[in-house]
């Protein structure tokens, strides 16, 4: 849920490389993952590296589309016009 709550405020992550995480890193701009103590190292640099030119810049959401309020709704009512 951490995760989700700073995309959504247009933070970007380094999560492990465990589970669905890949499914909420889809790109550079949300963040990135990692598997072992090393990477995490070079994933946290690197990811430094990148937001100090992005400092001024207005935070967007970076949610993945399909874990959006949004297309939540779209997908509900999708459903109950089926029936």
């Amino acid at each position: 849920r951490a995760a989700l709550e700073a995309l959504y405020a247009g933070l970007p992550c380094i999560l492990s490389d465990v589970d669905g995480n890949f499914e909420l890193i889809q790109s550079e701009k949300q963040g990135c993952l990692f598997k072992g103590n090393q990477e995490l190292q070079n994933a946290l640099k690197s990811l430094l590296l990148r937001q100090k030119n992005l400092v001024n810049q207005r935070k967007t959401n970076l949610l993945p589309e399909t874990y959006r309020q949004s297309y939540g709704t779209q997908e509900y009512l999708r459903l109950l016009s089926e029936f």
